[in-house]
C-alpha cells in the first residue's frame, strides 16, 4: 500500500526518546540549581540581617541609657518568642521603640545542622543545634551569635573576628562574651 503524506506521525519509540531526553535535562537542571542549598542561603541571609537588627536595638538602647544589665544572656527571650510582635519581654526591655517586629530565626526552635570550619580550612557539619539567636550584654559590651547552615557562608563564620568556628558573631569588642 501507498502511504499518504498526511499519515506521517511520531512513533512510540521516538516519543519515548524525547521524553527521556527531557527527563535527563530536567534532572540536570534540578541538580545544578540545588533548591535546598538556595533555601539555606536565604535563611542565613535573614539571620545575618536579624543579627544586625539586634545590634541596632542594643546600640540604641545603650545610647538611650537603658540599663540592660543581665537582661540579655544566652537565648533569654529569643528562643521562647514565637511571634515577631515587639514586646517588653522579648529582650528584657521594650524593643517597640526601636523596631516594629522582633527578629525571629527562620527555623526557630528546630534542630538544624550547622556548618563549622575545620583545622584544615574545610567545611564540616557541627551537628544539630537549636535555631535561635543568642545575645549577651555586659555593661556597654555585647555579642550576638547566629547559626549558619549554608556551606557557602563558611568564610563569613570564620572571618567575623569572633572565636567560634560554628556561629556568625557580631560584637562590640575583641574579647568575646559568649
Amino acid at each position: 500500500m501507498f502511504k499518504n503524506k498526511l499519515d506521517k506521525a511520531f512513533t512510540l519509540v521516538e516519543l519515548l526518546i524525547v521524553i527521556g531526553i527531557i527527563g535527563l535535562l530536567a534532572t540536570a537542571l534540578l541538580v545544578s540549581l540545588n533548591p535546598a542549598e538556595a533555601q539555606r542561603k536565604t535563611r542565613d541571609s535573614q539571620r545575618i540581617k536579624d543579627a544586625t537588627t539586634i545590634e541596632g536595638i542594643l546600640i540604641n538602647a545603650l545610647n538611650d541609657n537603658i540599663s540592660l544589665g543581665s537582661a540579655i544572656t544566652a537565648t533569654a527571650g529569643m528562643a521562647s518568642s514565637t511571634s515577631n510582635s515587639c514586646s517588653s519581654s522579648w529582650m528584657g526591655f521594650d524593643i517597640c521603640n526601636y523596631v516594629k517586629t522582633a527578629p525571629i530565626d527562620p527555623q526557630l526552635g528546630k534542630s538544624i545542622n550547622a556548618i563549622a570550619g575545620t583545622s584544615s580550612g574545610g567545611v564540616a557539619v557541627s551537628g544539630s543545634m537549636n535555631a535561635t539567636y543568642r545575645a549577651r550584654v555586659s555593661g556597654a559590651d555585647y555579642e550576638i551569635n547566629v547559626i549558619q547552615e549554608s556551606t557557602s557562608n563558611l568564610s563569613k563564620v570564620l572571618n567575623d573576628g569572633g572565636n567560634s568556628p560554628i556561629l556568625f558573631e557580631i560584637f562590640s569588642r575583641v574579647a568575646d562574651l559568649l
